[in-house]
């Protein structure tokens, strides 16, 4: 599915692209890839889209991504937006707002089927890398998916950066970055 972002088109769009592995990505792969193996990652608005396939198979049958064919094994969330009612209105983050059409009183289903902390426990390991710096993404949306995680027995660590701001992530030279790679690279090799 494509077309305009916002709802439901860019978590179609997120859960589209993580199906196309099991056939286009597959076939133009000659059916080397190990589909066991997927990890996620992605950083701020693709932090949440990750998180967000990362639980897709807790939703109900008519939501966008629900039934899905790719099951990840592990997840890495650099400065993820991932409880989206809190960033709407805590965090008075505008493009939550955007994305979902209002706030979480006008669109209540919407911000239950968008929000990665609604669809816990998610049964793989997730490590949340949020910078104490981060100005753009509340690191709270950090600490309160990894403690709600931890409290339905999932698997999920936080690693808080001192002193790393949002865009560090997005520097292959920064040591933000060199942090994330580092646990990618574990998720993925275990």
């Amino acid at each position: 599915m494509s077309g305009e972002g916002g709802w439901p088109t860019t978590l179609a769009d997120a859960d589209d692209a993580t199906e196309a592995l099991a056939t286009v990505v597959q076939d133009a792969a000659d059916g080397r890839l190990d589909l066991g193996r997927v990890h996620l990652a992605g950083h701020s608005a693709g932090g949440h889209l990750a998180a967000w396939i990362a639980g897709r198979h807790t939703l109900g049958p008519d939501a966008p991504g629900a039934q899905p064919r790719i099951h990840p094994r592990s997840a890495t969330i650099m400065a993820g937006v991932l409880d989206m009612s809190f960033a709407a209105t805590a965090g008075h983050d505008q493009f939550v707002r955007g994305l979902l059409g209002g706030l979480p009183a006008e669109q209540p289903e919407r911000y239950l089927v968008a929000s990665p902390i609604e669809h816990l426990p998610v049964g793989l390991p997730v490590t949340a890398v949020h910078g104490t710096d981060d100005r753009t993404v509340d690191p709270a949306q950090s600490s309160r998916y990894v403690d709600a995680a931890r409290a339905v027995g999932d698997p999920a660590e936080l690693r808080l950066l001192d002193g790393t701001g949002h865009g560090d992530f997005g520097n292959a030279e920064s040591p933000a970055w060199r942090t994330a790679k580092s646990i990618i690279i574990e998720h993925v090799a275990g």
